[in-house]
């Protein structure tokens, strides 16, 4: 039980981080710092190839880049999120 109603927070902590922090867009996969001065901001990377588009989503925490999202579009415009 306790358990749940941590990961319950953690949840709505992430959704309100995301939807509060700027997003940033790296290229070649590079992220950009995650240090105090950019906690809790959003960054985002593409994978463009020949089958399609992969776009990685990271939080800044305190511990470093976190993925929180994943979403993948192919040429054929069939897309999936995670």
């Amino acid at each position: 039980m306790k358990h749940g109603f941590i990961a319950g927070m953690f949840a709505v902590c992430m959704a309100l981080g995301i939807s509060a922090a700027p997003v940033a867009h790296a290229q070649s996969n590079e992220l950009p710092t995650c240090d105090e001065n950019s906690l809790w901001s959003v960054a985002e990377t593409l994978q463009i190839d020949a089958l399609g588009t992969l776009r990685l989503t990271y939080l800044c925490t305190p511990d470093g880049w976190m993925l929180v999202g994943v979403s993948y579009c192919s040429i054929t415009g069939n897309c999936s999120s995670d």
